[in-house]
């Protein structure tokens, strides 16, 4: 299984926690794969690169757009991913995939 753990947490207040879940290689590079061809390589706008992930316990939704294609990839439980800490993250797609 391959650990995920936001580095930083942008959320404030006392209950913040880092965004922490973990998941199996083989069906996560198949969802960032689908998600990196979608991104835009050098956009005028640098959200473009990246893919949002958003994590909570009962599901992930994988996001990416080049402002005319857009996916989302959700997926409900599954022995493949666990969840320690739900939240969103936005990463460049580049790194991931």
């Amino acid at each position: 299984m391959t650990e995920v753990t936001e580095k930083k947490t942008a959320r404030k207040g006392k209950d913040a926690k880092p965004v922490r879940w973990t998941a199996e290689r083989k069906p996560l590079l198949e969802i960032l794969q689908l998600m990196a061809g979608i991104t835009v390589s050098n956009p005028t706008m640098p959200i473009l690169q990246n893919v949002r992930i958003g994590v909570s316990e009962k599901m992930v939704e994988f996001s990416a757009t080049d402002l005319e294609i857009s996916l989302r990839y959700r997926t409900g439980p599954a022995d493949w991913f666990k969840v320690s800490s739900p939240g969103v993250l936005v990463v460049p797609a580049d790194k991931l995939a």
